[in-house]
């Protein structure tokens, strides 16, 4: 019987550090694909644990124990995941360590006991303790620092590696020992003063991350209302100044008619007719913050003589306009960028947003040259703050709005998809607005 506890110790050895890890990182596929690795892992563990147990023994399964979990772990996670590898392993040996730190607490109130089974008793609900701690309280910021954190991970990643190195010296090998018992909760407690410690730092930074964010989002509603004030005081002015020419194309098409030139008066009806279809100030959609986002970047896409369509879909649904203009600023703006770098026949952009049920999707496709991926977002080119992050702003945006971004460079094209959950308030309607291309 004594076996079978140490075997299910062995297994909850096992399976908590693979929870903690799988609950710290990002994957880039569905939840049911991570979690069913999860569940193959922890199955190949369990099996390989006992297979030691029943033909190395028990010092040598717990010699190995590190190397059972970590290599297939790792290989699958550099599969799953989308955290750097530096990331990765800062999340990897902190669950391990966080295991070891449950191993010991087990063990000082168990008071040293030989019966496995109340030792891994403790150790299940010390580490399901930690696991709960960490998905009420840090699961939320350390996510956030992890997708904006882009440079200070192989500053930070050695530093549980070395201290999980250190406990492997002290406590097993080479053989396992207890002689070093105080000295490893004395590392320990160096570990938990480092972690506070870095606790802070993420702590700090997600807090002026998100105050940064919050400033943008104030900004860019300021900014959309004044280009929706200016694109529509430019219309008036516009509209004042055709009603002034009104009385002279008259009299132009009347002298034409009288002279019964009737091409040439066609012609000229013509010209009059496409530049009142330029001024025409129908919205592109309800939300007005919208609207001036799309009218301000049509007018630029059109100066720089690249070819601009878009496409709304979109019904009578209330929009969440500014995360969206945020993601639409982001977005077109680097498809500007992106085009001006072409020669003018190969500039092209284009705009597609639908929604279907309770998800708003949006699609912006540009032609762009060579673009070199850092991860999942195209690395800048551009030197200096401030390049770079567009990309990153637009997926945290469609995270706040419970959807995400990706994005695909194939065949000269850049693609950007993004979903956005949203409520529908009132059935579909057809397209408000749909534009030709320039």
């Amino acid at each position: 019987m004594q076996d079978v506890w140490i075997l299910v110790r062995a297994a909850v050895n096992s399976l908590c550090p693979m929870a903690l890890l799988f609950s710290m990182v990002e994957f880039k596929c569905k939840p049911r694909t991570a979690w069913g690795a999860f569940g193959g892992l922890s199955l190949f563990a369990v099996a390989a644990n006992v297979g030691l147990y029943y033909l190395l023994g028990r010092e040598a399964m717990m010699q190995l124990f590190a190397v059972v979990v970590a290599v297939p772990s790792l290989a699958a996670l550099l599969l799953l995941t989308r955290d750097r590898l530096s990331q990765l392993l800062f999340s990897f040996f902190t669950a391990v360590n966080a295991l070891y730190l449950a191993s010991i607490l087990g063990r000082l109130v168990t008071g040293m006991s030989e019966a496995p089974w109340l030792e891994a008793l403790t150790r299940a609900l010390f580490y399901g303790a930690l696991i709960c701690v960490f998905r009420r309280w840090l699961n939320k910021p350390y996510h956030f620092v992890a997708q904006n954190l882009r440079a200070g991970w192989r500053i930070i990643a050695p530093i549980p590696f070395l201290f999980f190195c250190m406990v492997m010296f002290l406590g097993l090998y080479p053989t396992v020992r207890t002689d070093n018992f105080p000295a490893v909760i004395l590392l320990y407690g160096v570990l938990v003063l480092v972690y506070l410690v870095i606790y802070r730092v993420f702590r700090s930074t997600y807090e002026l991350l998100m105050q940064r964010q919050e400033q943008q989002r104030l900004e860019l509603q300021l900014a959309a209302q004044k280009q929706y004030y200016e694109a529509q005081l430019e219309s008036q002015q516009a509209m004042r100044r055709l009603r002034h020419d009104f009385r002279t194309h008259v009299r132009v098409l009347s002298g034409l008619l009288a002279q019964q030139k009737n091409r040439e008066a066609a012609e000229y009806l013509q010209q009059v007719s496409h530049y009142t279809d330029e001024l025409d100030a129908a919205p592109w959609c309800s939300d007005p913050y919208l609207n001036a986002v799309l009218s301000s970047y049509a007018a630029r896409f059109r100066q720089a003589q690249a070819a601009f369509e878009c496409r709304l879909q979109i019904g009578s649904v209330q929009l969440p306009h500014v995360e969206l203009c945020l993601i639409l600023n982001n977005a077109l703006e680097n498809a500007l960028e992106a085009s001006l770098a072409l020669p003018a026949a190969q500039r092209q952009v284009s705009v597609q947003m639908q929604v279907r049920q309770s998800q708003l999707l949006l699609r912006v496709r540009n032609r762009c040259g060579k673009v070199a991926l850092e991860g999942e977002w195209p690395a800048s080119t551009k030197p200096g703050p401030g390049h770079g992050c567009g990309l990153p702003t637009i997926g945290a945006a469609a995270r706040r709005l419970q959807g995400a971004a990706v994005c695909e460079v194939k065949d000269g094209w850049f693609t950007l998809d993004v979903t956005a959950g949203l409520p529908l308030s009132g059935p579909a309607s057809p397209p408000a607005r749909s534009s030709p291309t320039f």
